[in-house]
């Protein structure tokens, strides 16, 4: 009995050290050709493809396949049972630089439009030192929640023009100097954030908040304007909204003068 014991451990203890350590591989943001990307944390993951929405689900990794998870109750049988249409993913390469993906069912073909492989790479190996930073324009409106109703501009000195309405961590017209760790992220932000390729489609959405960033760099303007960008952005968005939080912020005695989105050149 102890050696028939033993023996289990050692089969299945680096089986199950090798899957642990591939879900910590890929834990990150992985970025793909034309506005492609492939999020995962430790449970859940979410594939973005430009022109379809994206949803997060959970997933499993199971030796060398990915189990992403799709399985809801449907009103055409009343809900009586659980129809599961789990999406598998062979990992043909996983390293801390790249990942291959294969679909090896309907379900998984079905999701990345029949593409035969998928082939990303760590979204930080795609940064930038190419772009020189002017300023930009960020706004985000209120959804049926919480979301916080704010607009900011930020220029390559590190000035801050922000004002807040609605759930914004301060309400009213403010001036600042962002820290320099804080421009640091955004700048980090802007240079994963594929600017010369960026944009969106057109979106119906009926709960969410609803972004406009413009961005003058270059010599140019990138303007976007959508409920949901790439997923490229996510890391300059959550920077931006944090960026009233983490600046000191002045009260202006006078309203402040914003760039009117509504009269860029798109």
């Amino acid at each position: 009995m102890l050696i028939r014991s033993l023996l289990l451990i050692l089969f299945v203890l680096p089986a199950t050290i090798m899957a642990q350590s591939k879900e910590a591989l890929l834990q990150k943001t992985w970025a793909g050709p034309e506005l492609s990307y492939v999020v995962f944390d430790s449970t859940t993951c979410s594939f973005d493809f430009f022109g379809q929405f994206r949803r997060q689900t959970g997933y499993t990794v199971q030796g060398d396949t990915i189990r992403v998870l799709n399985r809801y109750t449907s009103s055409r049988d009343h809900f009586s049972k659980t129809h599961i249409e789990d999406r598998d993913f062979l990992i043909k390469r996983l390293t801390k630089d790249s990942l291959v993906l294969a679909p090896v069912n309907q379900y998984a073909r079905e999701l990345v439009n029949g593409q035969p492989v998928l082939y990303y790479k760590d979204i930080q190996l795609t940064a930038t030192d190419t772009i020189r930073f002017d300023s930009l324009f960020f706004r985000s409106t209120t959804c049926f929640g919480t979301c916080p109703s704010i607009r900011l501009q930020i220029d390559n000195n590190r000035q801050l023009k922000f004002r807040g309405r609605e759930y914004a961590v301060q309400q009213g017209d403010f001036t600042g100097t962002l820290p320099d760790s804080v421009y640091q992220e955004v700048l980090r932000g802007l240079s994963i954030a594929a600017l010369d390729q960026l944009k969106t489609w057109e979106q119906r959405v009926a709960d969410a908040p609803r972004y406009i960033l413009i961005v003058w760099y270059n010599q140019k303007c990138r303007y976007i304007d959508n409920y949901y960008l790439p997923l490229g952005t996510r890391a300059l968005i959550t920077c931006l909204l944090n960026v009233p939080r983490n600046t000191p912020l002045q009260k202006s005695e006078q309203p402040l003068v914003f760039v009117d989105p509504y009269t860029i050149i798109k």
